[in-house]
């Protein structure tokens, strides 16, 4: 065995993870923060949520992820018979070693973020905060448990309670289901082409995911202004939401047509 490299405690920082593992490219990172806390700020903004509120469960909902994300790549991996590898043997036994330092560095951010919005706001954010976030890490268990396609739902929920947590404070049903929308649904879709779940029919219609990423939000855009336009359904709120995704894949297509950027392959998928 090769020489134990130095953990760094750079590692017990939110998004560290994520930034090693996750998103390492300069392109993923810039897309992210796009399609994740920019998105979130935008919602605040527009429909006049807290953004402080925003901010401090967005980090909540990132410690718990990083914990999905280091069990699944510490322990479950051990139990699969084709595990994706995202941490070197080195790196791998450091994070073993360390995982109950990891997980609980993450947790006492949680745990201090849900006492600031009791504080900060009220006894009952701070319950909601809890509540949602005990659910999103049992699901992540569950996620991380189960190898079949039932990983489907389990990966749909996880992506909308990432983007719903922080947005817990809309009080309209209509303006959550836009939400899931906006990102969750599309990247579910995506998510169940991954050869293992052997989904054909979705794969003949998810050919590239650059197009179908563009022509999604399209038609989302043209059925949300019809919508607004003849009918009370939708506000330009709604619209808007669509039009920022819209702006983005369609950036995003012709960077991919045109060969700028890199876009890392991952062998779950024949793309």
């Amino acid at each position: 065995m090769g020489k134990i490299t130095k953990f760094s405690k750079f590692n017990y920082i939110p998004f560290s993870y994520t930034f090693k593992t996750r998103i390492t490219t300069l392109t993923e990172r810039l897309s992210w923060i796009f399609l994740f806390p920019a998105f979130l700020l935008y919602c605040a903004l527009i429909y006049n949520l807290s953004l402080v509120f925003v901010v401090v469960s967005f980090v909540a909902v990132m410690c718990c992820y990083e914990i999905g994300y280091i069990s699944n790549d510490v322990k479950t991996v051990k139990g699969e018979r084709d595990p994706t590898l995202r941490l070197s043997n080195n790196s791998s036994i450091n994070y073993e070693r360390r995982f109950f330092s990891l997980v609980a560095c993450r947790c006492i951010i949680s745990a201090s973020i849900i006492i600031f919005v009791g504080w900060y706001f009220s006894y009952f954010y701070a319950y909601l905060l809890f509540f949602y976030l005990v659910v999103l890490s049992l699901i992540f268990y569950i996620h991380n448990s189960v190898r079949s396609r039932f990983n489907i739902i389990t990966y749909f929920s996880l992506v909308s309670l990432r983007y719903l947590i922080p947005l817990v404070m809309l009080e309209g049903k209509l303006e959550l289901l836009i939400v899931i929308l906006s990102f969750p649904l599309c990247r579910s879709i995506e998510h169940s082409c991954k050869t293992k779940y052997d989904m054909h029919f979705i794969r003949k219609i998810v050919v590239n995911p650059d197009f179908f990423r563009f022509f999604y939000y399209l038609f989302l855009v043209v059925f949300s202004m019809i919508s607004y336009h003849f009918t009370d359904f939708l506000s330009i709120k709604e619209v808007s939401l669509f039009i920022y995704f819209l702006f983005f894949r369609s950036i995003a297509l012709i960077m991919s047509i045109k060969g700028v950027g890199y876009r890392k392959k991952h062998r779950s998928y024949d793309w």
